[in-house]
C-alpha cells in the first residue's frame, strides 16, 4: 500500500519536533516524512512549490490527493490511537473553522519570520 506523504519544514523547530513526535508514534509505517528543503524536486513533481510549502503543511493521500492545513493534520491524526478521537473533535464544523483560523494565522506568522524563503 501507498504511504501517504508528508511535506515538511525541516528547518523549523516547532515543525521538526512535531514531526519528530508524529515519526515515533507511526509504528505502522503510514507515511513518509519529507523535508522539503532537501526534495524540492519532489515537492514539484506534484506541482508545489517551494514557497507554497513553506507556507502551509502538504500532505499527499494515498489517491495523490493534495491535502493542506488543518485537513492535513486531521488526516495524519486519523491514524494513531488517540488522535483519532482528537481529530473527530476538530472535525465537527465549528470548531473545525476556529481551529483552522488559528492555524492559518499561525502558519503565516510562522512563513513571515522566515529567513530562508523562496530563494534558498
Amino acid at each position: 500500500m501507498r504511504k501517504i506523504y508528508v511535506f515538511f519544514d525541516g528547518k523549523c523547530g516547532v515543525c521538526s519536533k512535531e514531526i519528530n513526535y508524529y515519526k515515533k508514534k507511526d509504528k505502522n509505517s503510514y507515511f513518509e516524512w519529507i523535508d522539503v528543503n532537501s526534495e524540492k524536486r519532489r515537492l514539484e513533481s506534484y506541482g508545489i512549490s517551494y514557497d507554497e510549502s513553506l507556507k502551509i503543511l502538504h500532505v499527499i493521500d494515498r489517491e495523490e490527493k493534495i491535502i493542506t492545513g488543518i485537513e492535513a493534520f486531521l488526516l495524519i491524526w486519523s491514524k494513531f490511537k488517540y488522535w483519532r478521537t482528537l481529530a473527530r473533535i476538530v472535525n465537527f464544523k465549528p470548531l473545525k473553522h476556529l481551529v483552522n483560523k488559528i492555524y492559518q494565522i499561525w502558519a503565516k506568522k510562522r512563513y513571515e519570520k522566515l529567513k530562508y524563503k523562496c530563494n534558498s
